[in-house]
């Protein structure tokens, strides 16, 4: 009797509360996954004024992600589990914000969610082995990932929260692991201003 109870519960919350199916072997894999990679990239707006920006970026899913942009910016946005630190060098400065105040504010951020947390956020206009079209949930912001060769090609973000832009990868490096002490804070930089949630 108790077998039967826990079978129809593991059936109505499934019910209710809907699977997490993606739709796409990539994606799932991706957001499943505790993956690590490394690449290049390039940032391409589409208002022409605005001059490309180039860089690096590391991830260590599910929590830790490095962004390092270079010349003329020359700056580096590190997140891990708790904090988000905003390092610009030539002002030898950096910003501690709470992560949960303000991963929502970085586009690159939807790359560190759990596969329930992105089902949860964003809804699938499309989705094949070779392109996703998602958007959030809470404010219609839209999101391309164009994929080869199993990995993340390209990302085009436009929406209410967005500049219209094209992040391009190149060079991409899959890994089994990254050392966290990759993602720490560059105790180097003189100048630590720390926000606070409120």
């Amino acid at each position: 009797m108790q077998n039967r109870f826990l079978i129809l519960v593991a059936f109505f919350s499934n019910l209710f509360f809907g699977e997490c199916n993606l739709n796409s072997n990539l994606l799932s894999n991706f957001f499943d996954s505790n993956s690590s990679f490394q690449s290049e990239f390039i940032q391409v707006f589409e208002e022409k004024e605005k001059p490309n920006i180039s860089g690096e970026i590391l991830i260590k899913r599910p929590s830790h992600l490095k962004i390092y942009l270079e010349p003329p910016l020359n700056s580096e946005l590190i997140i891990n589990q708790d904090y988000i630190f905003q390092t610009d060098f030539d002002l030898d400065q950096t910003i501690r914000y709470e992560k949960d105040a303000m991963i929502d504010f970085i586009p690159a951020g939807f790359l560190l969610l759990s596969k329930e947390e992105f089902c949860e956020g964003f809804t699938m206009d499309i989705c094949d082995n070779k392109e996703c079209v998602i958007r959030q949930k809470n404010n219609d912001n839209k999101i391309e990932i164009f994929f080869k060769d199993q990995k993340i090609e390209q990302l085009n973000f436009s929406g209410p929260k967005y500049d219209e832009i094209e992040i391009l990868f190149g060079n991409m490096t899959l890994m089994n692991d990254i050392n966290e002490s990759a993602f720490s804070y560059n105790q180097e930089v003189k100048d630590l201003l720390i926000i606070d949630k409120k």
